[in-house]
């Protein structure tokens, strides 16, 4: 399983035994670790059934949606392919939303689940990004970190912009990072 291997796993191991520790220490609060973790794994294999990509690796597309669950994808997105939710589940994304033309306003869902996603933005692009994140990490444009709760971001773009990109990224145990290039 690629999963063992990936920084994203082991992370998440890592920041659950030292919370552990934590609450056991200062709060007298036994948090049953090895549970959690197993409890973990099968809420994933339960994601991946219900996203159909149990199995499979890379970028899944449902609908208006692209998914990747255990794997690595790099979208490279125009407004003829843009879908209307992106999800990282124990897997990564890379969005190229550089070449993103829109002609009229949309609305971008991230997620980010024991994953990580980065997504860059036309400098020119018109965009309010709202970062939610619990356990995770959202990296605004501005360089602002949301780690708990949420933040907004607004970018009026350059002159010639008049359609509005609506984001939303949220991160569970996950990461997102918004680049303006």
């Amino acid at each position: 399983m690629e999963i063992l291997s990936s920084r994203v796993f082991w992370g998440g191991v890592i920041i659950l035994l030292g919370l552990s520790i934590i609450l056991n220490a200062v709060f007298r609060i036994n948090f049953p670790f090895l549970k959690v973790l197993f409890s973990l794994i099968i809420i994933y294999i339960g994601f991946s059934l219900l996203l159909g990509s149990f199995g499979r690796k890379g970028v899944n597309f449902s609908g208006n949606e692209t998914s990747s669950v255990f794997g690595n994808a790099t979208i490279k997105v125009d407004e003829s392919n843009l879908a209307a939710k992106y999800s990282a589940v124990f897997g990564s994304q890379v969005i190229d939303l550089s070449e993103l033309k829109l002609s009229s306003d949309k609305k971008i869902s991230f997620d980010a689940v024991f994953g990580s996603q980065r997504v860059i933005i036309p400098k020119g692009q018109k965009v309010r990004v709202k970062g939610s994140s619990a356990f995770g990490s959202v990296r605004l444009p501005s360089g602002g970190d949301v780690v708990f709760g949420d933040q907004v971001y607004t970018h009026d773009g350059d002159s010639g912009s008049t359609y509005l990109l609506h984001i939303d990224g949220d991160a569970v145990f996950g990461s997102i990072r918004f680049d303006l290039r």
